[in-house]
């Protein structure tokens, strides 16, 4: 509680196979992930991501995350749901991302997609998406369009490197 990541070099917090709560953080200037996870079963209440190289959250390798009250400013992406992991999200406020706000996909061949699930989104601005067919993400109730995505292109091609 109560606890901020500045000027990180790398994920400022990397969950492998945790559970736990993640409340009333603020994550500023990160140079890669602000919270990386992997089987992991995680809540997260009250955080401030800005200024955020790659993704604010990443939920990957069958990980269960449930956020709240969260805001991201200004990242590479704002929400990723990776590999049979699942993201249940309420009150989440994205601006300025410079990829996109919500990823979902499947990156790696023995997992399946990935799934979000959004409500009472903060939808100042257009939120934008990329969705990989075998996924799945709703906003407010309205389901994403879903894509052919090529993951290898994507993760060499963009700041997720």
């Amino acid at each position: 509680n109560n606890t901020k990541f500045i000027n990180s070099n790398s994920d400022a917090l990397d969950l492998d196979f945790s559970n736990g709560n993640l409340n009333n953080l603020i994550f500023t200037n990160i140079n890669s992930d602000g919270v990386d996870t992997s089987g992991s079963s995680v809540s997260i209440n009250k955080v401030e991501f800005t200024n955020i190289k790659d993704k604010a959250i990443s939920a990957g390798e069958k990980s269960l995350l449930n956020i709240s009250n969260v805001n991201i400013n200004h990242s590479g992406v704002g929400l990723a749901s990776k590999d049979s992991s699942l993201i249940k999200g309420k009150k989440i406020k994205i601006s300025n991302s410079i990829l996109t706000d919500l990823l979902v996909i499947n990156k790696k061949s023995y997992y399946e997609g990935g799934k979000m699930d959004l409500t009472n989104m903060n939808l100042e601005s257009k939120i934008t998406s990329m969705v990989q067919l075998g996924s799945e993400a709703t906003v407010n109730g309205n389901k994403l369009e879903s894509y052919i995505i090529d993951t290898n292109k994507l993760y060499k091609s963009t700041m997720m490197r």
